[in-house]
């Protein structure tokens, strides 16, 4: 799955050569949702993964802190190996990314 952007349009390109068109400014939440649908599909379990919560103890967590994206895994409430994005679209890549190769 790859994302690419041309200003208030996103551009979802998935592997079977679905595409899918969203308004850049559709809510946090249904992308939220379309990430959590693909992830599921794509065979990681639910337990691995937490979205727009943070620090949810013993997952991979994507949520929105201090204006930023951050991507982490949450251990005892501690963040280890954090990477923060300033665009919606850049945190779902590399977290769709990282999940789907890892489960």
């Amino acid at each position: 799955m790859s994302i690419k952007s041309d200003g208030l349009i996103c551009k979802y390109f998935v592997n079977d050569g679905f595409i899918k068109e969203r308004n850049s400014r559709a809510e946090f939440y249904d992308i939220l949702c379309d990430l959590e649908k693909r992830l599921i599909a794509q065979g990681v379990s639910r337990v691995k993964f937490s979205l727009g919560e943070s620090d949810v103890d013993e997952r991979y967590c994507l949520s929105l802190d201090e204006g930023f994206w951050w991507v982490y895994y949450s251990e005892r409430g501690r963040r280890s190996s954090a990477c923060l994005f300033s665009r919606l679209n850049d945190a779902t890549l590399f977290f769709f990314t990282m999940l789907a190769n890892s489960k």
